[in-house]
């Protein structure tokens, strides 16, 4: 569907240009063909070209984070449904090997951190972009058809891109948390039992007062739920300041 829609856009938006009009001539950089046919090809492929950057370009680049921070989201829920389905009668012989598996975790978590956070950080800057160039382009008052379907694609990119990238990766530390709430329930049934599994508690409680870990976007601000109200919060007053200044 991601290749496929450049094509269906590109096709749609060369047959609702004049082919006598300026916005004819924007690919063949001022040209206006005589022959319709030429005119037609020329804008398709610009077209094509175009939505491939604006709209298949980031939703690829999106879907490729996407699939990383879902397959490790699955590695976090994985361990913690291997804690809540462990014999709690050999759960202190396995207290080492929960605590090197936790740790061998966190630290794939850090470094998934570090290596998407600035990757992150392009991706919604570009979204943000998208939103701001629609509201921008919205406050015209006649739209030409081309244009309103270039207005739906950005706009439309640009909200899925920052939903989709959002709710994934809150996902992350909601996964740790609950990590760390099987780990409490754990202790508080078993913290008294006997004296020889106090060296298992200690381990256990160790891992319960870890910090939960958030993915950032360039360090600047961490991805929770909160930040869809936030993000898309500043770009309605942004769009109302914009339409005050017309």
């Amino acid at each position: 569907m991601n290749c496929i829609i450049p094509i269906i856009l590109a096709l749609i938006v060369s047959n609702l240009t004049p082919t006598n009009s300026n916005d004819a001539g924007i690919w063949s950089f001022g040209y206006i063909f005589q022959d319709e046919i030429y005119a037609r090809i020329v804008s398709f492929v610009g077209e094509f070209v175009y939505y491939t950057v604006i709209m298949q370009n980031p939703c690829l680049f999106a879907l490729s984070m996407f699939i990383i921070i879902q397959r490790f989201g699955l590695i976090l829920l994985r361990f913690n449904n291997s804690l809540k389905n462990l014999n709690l009668d050999i759960i202190y012989v396995k207290y080492n090997e929960i605590a090197k598996d936790y740790i061998a975790i966190e630290e794939k978590l850090e470094l998934l951190k570090d290596t998407l956070s600035g990757s992150l950080f392009v991706i919604l800057l570009s979204s943000f972009f998208n939103l701001y160039t629609s509201a921008s382009t919205g406050l015209q008052f006649k739209i030409p058809p081309q244009s309103l379907v270039e207005l739906t694609c950005t706009t439309f990119t640009g909200v899925v891109i920052i939903f989709s990238l959002t709710v994934c990766s809150s996902r992350i530390p909601e996964y740790i948390l609950e990590i760390k709430k099987t780990i409490g329930s754990i202790i508080d049934k078993h913290q008294f039992s006997n004296l020889y599994e106090q060296k298992g508690m200690t381990v256990l409680k160790r891992i319960e007062k870890k910090k939960t870990i958030f993915l950032s976007a360039g360090d600047i601000f961490e991805f929770k739920r909160s930040f869809l109200f936030s993000a898309f919060g500043t770009a309605f007053t942004y769009g109302l300041i914009l339409v005050n200044l017309k």
